[in-house]
Parts: structure tokens; sequence; C-alpha cells
């Protein structure tokens, strides 16, 4: 999307140039996943070759909001206080950058399916940092436009996210086949609550 990204030692992927202004955002491109990242859909295509009929293969991106927290943050550590700061100082711009994430996890997502994954997973670290307004208002639009955007592949799609109690009804409408809840969440809980309708996985003690 034309972020600069350095992965340096002990520390993890620094972003040199932050999102923080309209106009990063609106400087953002979709790319084409087979020129930008390559070496993941060949990587899926070998694996697929080998392990056919033995293991399913597991596609894989950050979801939107998560995504946007590095983005603004300009590291994957610490705190992400200023992207909250920018959900109420600035939503039209939180509320833009998460859209044109959706559209480039999509097709991003879309090529991986194509590469050879039998399912996909968004994996939204900082839900957590979300009200269930915020979500309401700002993730789940975009993370439902991914899950649109894959159904015609009839590849079943995952969600997990991170604080999942606060949030599973809206997290039950973005169209995910799967939610993958945290550690804190109670699986039988979570099924009184949303029904049978949707498949639940997860509350899984990291430590254990």
């Amino acid at each position: 999307m034309g972020i600069d990204v350095e992965i340096e030692p002990e520390v993890g992927p620094i972003i040199h140039n932050p999102v923080r202004t309209m106009q990063a955002v609106e400087a953002l491109r979709i790319t084409d996943a087979e020129e930008s990242t390559p070496f993941v859909l060949e990587a899926i295509r070998l694996l697929r070759r080998e392990l056919e009929g033995k293991q399913a293969i597991i596609g894989f991106s950050g979801a939107p909001f998560t995504l946007a927290c590095y983005m603004i943050e300009g590291q994957t550590r610490g705190d992400v206080s200023t992207a909250k700061r920018m959900l109420t100082q600035e939503p039209a711009l939180v509320r833009e950058l998460v859209a044109r994430i959706a559209g480039a996890t999509a097709r991003y997502l879309q090529s991986q399916i194509a590469a050879g994954a039998a399912v996909v997973q968004l994996f939204d670290t900082w839900a957590s940092e979300l009200s269930s307004r915020e979500y309401e208002e700002f993730e789940l639009p975009a993370t439902r436009s991914i899950f649109q955007a894959l159904a015609a592949t009839g590849i079943p799609g995952i969600l997990f996210a991170k604080g999942s109690s606060r949030i599973l009804h809206a997290m039950a409408k973005t169209g995910a086949d799967v939610l993958s809840v945290d550690w804190n969440t109670d699986l039988a809980a979570a099924r009184r609550e949303l029904g049978p309708k949707i498949a639940l996985q997860g509350n899984v003690d990291p430590s254990i």
C-alpha cells in the first residue's frame, strides 16, 4: 500500500512513514499480491502441493483496525494511544483508513485462496482497545466488507478478536463463519449468547 517497513532485530517491524493525515491515507494504494508479496503466495502453493489431502492451509491477515494501529503508531509493539486519540479527534480519517485497508486485505486474501488456502483468518489483536460502540462504528463495517468480498469463493472465514467477550454480537454480524475467541471468553457462555448458527473456537490460555 506504499508503506515502508523495516524489520529491526529485537524490535520487529518499523514503519518510517506512519499514516497520520488524510493526505497520507489518500496516498495509499491497493497493490496486487502477486507483485507485492509473491513469496507468501508461493509458500502457500508449495505447501498445498506437499500437504494435499493431509492438512489444510490457513490463509491469514491482520484485521483492518489492527493494521491501522500499526500504520498510525509506526510499530507493532507498545501502546496504541495515538490511534485511540485519532478515533475521537479525527474519526473520518480513521474510517477512511480502515476502509482502504479492508479493500487491500480482501484482495490479499483472495490471492491466498487462489494460491491454495482452504480457510482464511482475520486476526484483530487491537480490538480489545475498542469500546463496543467504537467496534460497531469503525471495525465492523470494514471487517464485514472483507468477508462479503470473500463470500463468492466459498472458502470459510475465521475472525479472532482479542477482548472478544465485549463484542461477540458485533463479531457475529461480520459474516465470519467461525469466531475465534480469546481465553477470557467462555465458549459455553458464547454459545448461549450467540445460538447455534456460528462456529466457535478458542478459549485457550496462551500461558498454558
